[in-house]
């Protein structure tokens, strides 16, 4: 049993400005989910992944990633800096958050060419297939409400922490089509 990240008030990203995700500012004034510390892990494993391969000329050199339920945009836009060959789309449902990650994109000096913003519900608008996709669902099962901190349930979005009774409804709909991508 885990608790999902603890604040014990409003998460100080949407009080005092930007927060930082793998050297990225990242501005949250639109309340997406907070980005979490061990994202900024798996994100940094990724990016390592990624270029090895590049290294080991394993990979092309223009690298297509997506960032699906991307939020505030911040592993795509980790990604974009730390990778200077790499190219993003990202999928978000929720509009306020697809101006949040134009603002983080221009917030990093990220070069509006390498990426593209796409209002999709997971892969309904998407056409594409992609060298790496990283995903940061909802998981957590509705039946487990009482396990997620009770500050996160007042301050973000439940969008993006439920999926479900099990909390597997949007992983269920997400893996067969990543699969294919």
């Amino acid at each position: 049993m885990s608790i999902i990240y603890s604040t014990t008030q409003k998460p100080i990203g949407y009080v005092k400005g930007p927060v930082y995700f793998l050297g990225c500012k990242i501005d949250l004034s639109k309340k997406p989910f907070v980005p979490r510390p061990e994202s900024e892990y798996w994100v940094r494993k990724a990016i390592q992944n990624i270029k090895i391969k590049i290294k080991s000329r394993k990979l092309k050199t223009k690298i297509t990633c997506f960032d699906i339920f991307a939020g505030s945009g911040c592993i795509g836009i980790a990604l974009l800096k730390h990778i200077p060959n790499a190219t993003v789309d990202f999928a978000e449902k929720e509009k306020k958050f697809l101006e949040q990650i134009k603002l983080n994109a221009k917030i990093n000096n990220i070069d509006p060419k390498r990426f593209r913003i796409i209002r999709s519900d997971i892969f309904s608008r998407v056409r594409n297939k992609y060298n790496y996709i990283l995903a940061n669902p909802p998981y957590v099962a509705g039946s487990r409400a009482k396990e997620v901190d009770p500050e996160v349930l007042k301050w973000e979005p439940r969008k993006a922490l439920f999926a479900g009774k099990d909390g597997l409804d949007v992983i269920r709909k997400f893996l067969p089509e990543a699969i294919r991508r």
